[in-house]
Order: C-alpha cells, then sequence, then structure tokens
C-alpha cells in the first residue's frame, strides 16, 4: 500500500510529535526524580549538627586525626529547610590574656583567628552526584565571602561526612544535635 505524500508527511508529523512527547516526558520525569531525591536529601541534613572528628588522609590513603589549627575542637553545623547554613569551628587550645581584643598581643591576636573557622550563607544539594555547595554570604575572612565550598557527603548511622573538595583529603564528621 502507497501513501499520499500528504498522507506520508502527516504521518511523519504525528511521529515526530509522539517522539518528542516521549522524549519531553523523559527529561520530565529525570528533572522530577531528582528533585525528589534533592529534597529527600534536604530533609537529612536539615538540623543541628556537633564536631566529632577532623581527620586528614595521607599520602598513603590513610585517614587520622587532623593537626594545626583544628586539632581539639569542637564545632556546630547547622543547616535549615530554606536552604540556609550556618558552620562555626573553634580550637579549644587557644589561649589569651585579655577579655578585650585592643588588649591582646599580636601573637595572641594571630592565634585567636588561626583556631576559629566560621561562615554562613546558603546550601544547594545535588543527590545525585553526592555533594552539597555552602554558597558562603559571610566569612570570618574576607577573602572567602561568595566562594562557594564544595563538600562531598554521606550519611551513615546517624552520622553526617563531609570532605572537603575537591583535593578529598580532608574530612568532618558530624552527629546530630537536634531537628
Amino acid at each position: 500500500m502507497t501513501l499520499q505524500p500528504s498522507a506520508q508527511r502527516s504521518l511523519h508529523r504525528k511521529f515526530a510529535t509522539c517522539i518528542s512527547f516521549i522524549l519531553l516526558s523523559s527529561l520530565t520525569s529525570i528533572n522530577v526524580a531528582d528533585t525528589v531525591k534533592n529534597q529527600t536529601t534536604k530533609n537529612q541534613f536539615v538540623g543541628t549538627w556537633e564536631l566529632l572528628s577532623v581527620e586528614r588522609k595521607d599520602a598513603q590513603g590513610i585517614w587520622s586525626p587532623s593537626v594545626g589549627q583544628l586539632t581539639n575542637s569542637v564545632g556546630v553545623l547547622m543547616y535549615d529547610e530554606f536552604g540556609r547554613m550556618s558552620v562555626h569551628i573553634m580550637n579549644l587550645d587557644r589561649n589569651v590574656s585579655a577579655n578585650r581584643t585592643l588588649e591582646l598581643t599580636e601573637d595572641e591576636l594571630r592565634d585567636l583567628l588561626r583556631g576559629y573557622v566560621a561562615y554562613f550563607g546558603d546550601y544547594e544539594i545535588n543527590a545525585s552526584e553526592g555533594y552539597v555547595v555552602h554558597r558562603r554570604l559571610g566569612h570570618l575572612y574576607p577573602n572567602q565571602v561568595g566562594v562557594d565550598a564544595k563538600r562531598f557527603f554521606e550519611f551513615s548511622d546517624g552520622l553526617l561526612t563531609l570532605t572537603v573538595a575537591p583535593s578529598r583529603n580532608f574530612r568532618l564528621t558530624w552527629q546530630r544535635v537536634s531537628r
């Protein structure tokens, strides 16, 4: 059976429309699935977390407690349901001789800043690739304001582990305090 040219064109248009619909439906369902996965993962983040450990990976790939400014540290990390976050990490070994900044020595001022990390901003999750981006709107160090911080994440046994990108040789483990 041979179709008239106008019937062939009509059949081609219907076929093209059908293929377009299938492709669009596939893309939409992928986007919906990603959105649902991101929202589910976001729900895991929401709450307050306390710092359990700070570790570095050596050249042999072995994780061990970090040395330096974050040794013997405490910290708090907060994520809210509106996409905002805040983090504070403090070395407990910092010592100063006075309660007022103007009365501190230069060495004390340096140590005071070295042993404290703090920033806040928005966060965005990419659940399919396993990372969260902290969009830093404020930071203790002014040159870090506006600089995004990518962290690979893992949830396991009530803990949240964030590994610093791109090197992945520095990780912080957090335990949920509240929701």
